[in-house]
């Protein structure tokens, strides 16, 4: 529930004298080592009782709370499955039964999968990868792979990118930007919501499970608070967010933009705007909603440049098209610098320096004259949109579709994010070989765009990209529907 929600309940449950205890019952809920999940547990923390006091909650409020029967986790685990690279698939049970045993509930309303991704020791936790600015970067949902590859195709954390000048250039990143997280480094949360997807796009497996039902709010604010709370000790703060596990986001944009609320506020779970990122396949109405009401990033799957190719592999193109989705881009993220593009190459104007300081990410207001249009707030909030483009063998990856993707982004402040496909039972598609991403990299480089290579974590626990979900034993049917 949102945080007027929660006033609400707590004035009708434990009186309206008592409505000023929701803000701390608030941060309670989803500051950094409370997580309470019961007003039951809240009650039993006896050692904690001097303290709950200090913050305002009287032991006749924690009665109150405790007789009302409220159950604030809105999920309940499942089981964890832990790759080799010490990525965590979570799985959590949907029910609306949580206190009941899982022998005795009437029924189950699924499971649903969030992945952790946590810092490798002895590779950084800084640089501008992963579309990173400075110490106030951005996660895109490609984190859920893991970190940037560089040139030699060793899986790190430097970013490889076209910058600036007239061919780009490419620069690795350094460590020293890591002062603004925690000493573990960067532990990123993919978090789902939906259960199942109904885009059906080819690559990705949690399409063969169809759309179940929609997440809640708290279902996909809860997947952050469980993580945070089972994990905490291991691998240290939570620093970034991403809306890429289960479902199309922005299908479900409601319970997205109320959960984006309670993630980014400051006395919640206080993520940063820039490393809470949201991907959409392209619902382009959705897109502009979803800009005008949150200050979390978004990230496009794009994954082709024509809409032959699109419209094969995801569905959602017959509605949305590529010329519809970079119109709308170019509304939402115009470059401060259009760059003229050429015959094969771009010549690329002096760029502004990028505000990588921290606290630049705030709103700047209006223009001046009262007026607040989408684009204006894009301007004044938000730095980039990412690219995101799986790399399929034979279907997206020849070096045309490196041109036509710089010729594409001309004018939109954006990041390109370059995935190895993560091959799963039932498809036929094959990741793109490394010496032809590099290829294609370097098109995308010298047309000065930033372009960054990710490497996938998890697969060998399907927790990577496209992998997650529970799909029946594929047919043969199923098998030759997977065909591209």
């Amino acid at each position: 529930m949102s945080y007027e929600q929660l006033e609400d309940w707590v004035a009708a449950e434990c009186g309206e004298e008592h409505r000023r205890r929701a803000k701390v019952l608030w941060k309670w809920l989803y500051r950094d080592g409370h997580w309470a999940e019961s007003a039951d547990d809240m009650a039993g923390m006896g050692t904690f009782l001097p303290h709950l006091a200090s913050l305002g909650i009287s032991r006749s409020f924690l009665s109150l709370l405790a007789s009302s029967g409220a159950r604030f986790s809105s999920l309940r685990l499942h089981s964890v499955r832990t790759a080799a690279d010490g990525t965590k698939k979570v799985l959590f049970e949907l029910s609306r039964d949580a206190d009941m045993p899982l022998s005795d509930r009437p029924r189950r309303l699924g499971v649903v999968e969030t992945v952790l991704i946590p810092h490798r020791p002895g590779r950084g936790g800084g640089g501008e990868e992963e579309g990173e600015e400075g110490e106030e970067g951005s996660s895109s949902g490609d984190e859920a792979e893991g970190g940037a590859m560089s040139r030699s195709g060793v899986s790190g954390v430097s970013g490889v990118s076209g910058v600036s000048g007239e061919h780009g250039s490419r620069s690795s990143s350094s460590s020293s930007s890591s002062s603004s997280r925690s000493k573990g480094g960067r532990n990123t949360v993919c978090v789902s919501t939906q259960l199942g997807c109904a885009m059906g796009c080819q690559f990705c497996f949690t399409a063969k499970m169809g759309l179940q039902r929609n997440l809640t709010a708290g279902e996909i604010v809860d997947q952050v608070v469980q993580i945070r709370r089972l994990f905490a000790d291991e691998v240290g703060p939570v620093t970034n967010v991403v809306f890429m596990g289960m479902g199309e986001p922005l299908h479900n944009l409601p319970s997205v933009l109320t959960a984006c609320t309670t993630l980014l506020d400051p006395l919640g779970a206080h993520c940063s705007p820039a490393r809470t990122t949201v991907s959409t396949c392209g619902l382009v109405p959705e897109m502009v909603e979803f800009s005008r009401h949150t200050d979390a990033s978004l990230a496009l799957s794009l994954h082709a440049t024509t809409d032959e190719v699109r419209d094969r592999i995801m569905p959602i193109n017959k509605k949305h098209d590529i010329k519809s989705l970079f119109s709308c881009l170019s509304d939402l993220f115009p470059n401060p610098v259009v760059p003229r593009v050429g015959r094969g190459e771009e010549e690329v104007g002096r760029r502004e320096e990028d505000r990588a300081a921290e606290g630049e990410m705030g709103e700047v207001g209006g223009s001046g004259e009262g007026h607040t249009s989408t684009t204006t707030l894009q301007q004044s909030r938000k730095r980039h949109v990412f690219i995101e483009y799986l790399m399929l063998d034979g279907v997206n990856d020849s070096l045309e579709d490196a041109q036509r993707l710089v010729t594409l982004t001309a004018g939109i402040a954006c990041k390109i994010n370059l995935i190895v496909f993560n091959p799963h039972p039932g498809t036929a598609l094959q990741p793109t070989p490394l010496p032809q991403v590099l290829a294609f990299q370097d098109v995308l480089v010298k047309g000065g765009r930033k372009a960054y290579l990710r490497h996938s974590r998890g697969d060998d626990e399907m927790a990577a990209c496209g992998q997650l979900g529970q799909v029946p034993r594929l047919t043969e049917k199923n098998r030759a529907a997977a065909v591209v």
